[in-house]
């Protein structure tokens, strides 16, 4: 059985691209917020062509700042570099 806070027990919510575009603070769908989403990689949820799944788009933010698992693995990698000078 699911833990009540784990992944199989939350909704599946997706948003519309309005939402998304107002959200990202755009003034609506129009062709900057449509480049923007293409260029940081933002795409909306397969056979639905104007929807998005919050969860990716905020995966995708994450990723374009620096932050997450990847911010997590260029720290791992700098210390390992690090450490390896270090020792020799």
């Amino acid at each position: 059985m699911p833990l009540p806070n784990s992944p199989q027990m939350l909704p599946i919510r997706l948003i519309t691209a309005e939402e998304l575009a107002q959200e990202l603070r755009f003034e609506g769908t129009t062709s900057s917020f449509r480049k923007f989403c293409k260029d940081a990689g933002i795409r909306p949820v397969p056979g639905r062509r104007d929807r998005f799944d919050p969860v990716a788009v905020r995966c995708k933010l994450n990723e374009i700042q620096g932050l997450g698992k990847r911010a997590q693995d260029v720290a791992e990698s700098a210390l390992a570099r690090s450490r390896m000078r270090r020792s020799g």
